[in-house]
């Protein structure tokens, strides 16, 4: 089974297309890649933060620590790299599996369903969620 990309959007800016959308200076949003499969119409979402560095930096200030889990750097935004980008990352993931392409998926961004698998299958026990 392969993943297939379907759509990109940010519900943080939903009247806005990522395709014409043109930040004035550092930026940080919220990107939604909704990813299926070749054979269905249906698909998942896979949430990522989107971010120049600066921009992430300026999210430190008053932090010691911040996790990086979920997030792409762009020194600039580029539309049709980071479409580029973002399929190629999809296209290189292949399971027998929807959930384990799910998993692989979740390299990405935060997948919508992953509670559902990763607590039984790929979690290490020290990160169940259930034992803090």
């Amino acid at each position: 089974m392969r993943a297939e990309p379907k759509s990109l959007l940010s519900f943080d800016m939903p009247d806005t297309d990522l395709a014409t959308w043109a930040p004035d200076g550092e930026f940080g949003i919220l990107v939604t890649a909704f990813i299926g499969t070749s054979d269905s119409e249906a698909s998942d979402a896979f949430e990522f933060t989107l971010c120049t560095p600066n921009w992430f930096a300026d999210q430190m200030r008053g932090h010691l620590i911040k996790s990086g889990e979920h997030i792409m750097f762009m020194t600039r935004y580029d539309h049709a790299a980071l479409v580029a980008y973002v399929n190629e990352l999809i296209r290189t993931c292949d399971a027998d599996t929807w959930e384990e392409l799910g998993l692989q998926l979740c390299h990405l961004g935060q997948w919508e369903f992953e509670y559902r698998v990763s607590r039984r299958r790929h979690t290490p026990r020290a990160f169940d969620r259930r034992t803090f």
